[in-house]
């Protein structure tokens, strides 16, 4: 965790050396029909508002930018429902 000075927090006496990678989890909530046994938050495709969708990833990456900032992406995920109906 980074103080808002940009220095490294401290957890129980001991100092980060560096910040630890970050891995990213992308959630698609559609499907082009649900599946009995998927316990995803998703649901079976209607109209889905692609363009609200994705403004609303990029506001949400925009705030935790802050809380993030230095640490290397070493993976990005893309889980839920199907991903190819972005």
């Amino acid at each position: 965790m980074l103080h808002p000075d940009g220095r490294l927090a401290q957890r129980q006496g001991t100092a980060l050396t560096s910040l630890p990678p970050l891995s990213v989890y992308v959630h698609v909530p559609w499907c082009v029909r649900k599946c009995p046994y998927c316990d995803f938050n998703s649901h079976a495709a209607g109209e889905i508002p692609e363009r609200a969708y994705l403004d609303a990833l990029r506001r949400d990456l925009e705030q935790a930018l802050p809380s993030v900032w230095g640490r290397q992406v070493v993976s990005v995920f893309i889980g839920g429902g199907t991903h190819s109906l972005l």
